[in-house]
């Protein structure tokens, strides 16, 4: 495996990033979303880009928000540009298969609008943009995050967004996390199409831990090239 590094151009802006690129690629290219809280380097992102590019995927990794503060400048329209921005250069690398894998954050970001290039995708734990009664995305779409962090009602979306979702989706979800965040993920599963759903006992947000950070990446890249 080698990695590129190289700048992400999006919406105007240019972010850190890093291609895997495999040394016996199969077509494959892999755009990942981590969470608000943890950029995508390290742990099991780290894992996530070896593992996959030893299977044949290329794995595309941008650092879209480096601190807080650009977390909470950000509309949801430019988190969403930032993955198409993502899946298109995996199109420019030779990919004819796409997928994303997105973490907490960035599964709920890419659930409010699965780009059309998707194939498949794998949400780990999805959260912050959440199913709820009232659809509210219109209005959250140009609205910086940090404006949209209280009420959470301001976040949600109804399942009927999920309906014409038609790739696969897996979901994995950990049991001890906040009842509300599996709920939700019991939820994305029901409203998606074709979609399903792995809980893992004894495991919360975060799936931290070297056995289970490899046992999250072994069940993502097995759905992966199914």
């Amino acid at each position: 495996m080698q990695t590129e590094a190289f700048q992400l151009a999006a919406h105007g802006d240019e972010f850190e990033a890093r291609l895997a690129v495999p040394d016996d690629p199969d077509g494959r290219g892999v755009a990942v979303m981590p969470g608000a809280g943890h950029g995508p380097w390290g742990d099991i992102f780290d894992l996530l880009a070896e593992d996959a590019a030893r299977d044949g995927a290329y794995v595309l990794r941008f650092e879209g928000w480096p601190t807080p503060d650009d977390l909470e400048a950000k509309t949801l329209r430019e988190f969403q540009s930032e993955l198409v921005a993502a899946l298109e250069r995996l199109r420019e690398a030779g990919c004819t298969e796409l997928s994303v894998v997105a973490k907490s954050f960035g599964g709920g970001v890419t659930l409010t609008d699965v780009p059309d290039a998707v194939d498949r995708a794998v949400l780990w734990a999805p959260a912050t943009f959440t199913l709820g009664d009232t659809d509210r995305l219109e209005d959250a779409l140009d609205t910086p995050f940090e404006e949209l962090i209280e009420p959470s009602e301001r976040r949600t979306f109804a399942p009927s967004r999920l309906a014409d979702v038609d790739v696969p989706v897996l979901v994995i979800q950990g049991a001890d996390d906040r009842p509300e965040l599996v709920e939700n993920a019991r939820g994305v599963v029901d409203a998606l199409p074709d979609a399903e759903l792995v809980v893992r006992e004894g495991e919360d947000h975060s799936f931290r831990g070297d056995d289970r950070e490899q046992a999250v990446v072994e069940q993502t890249l097995a759905f992966l090239r199914d």
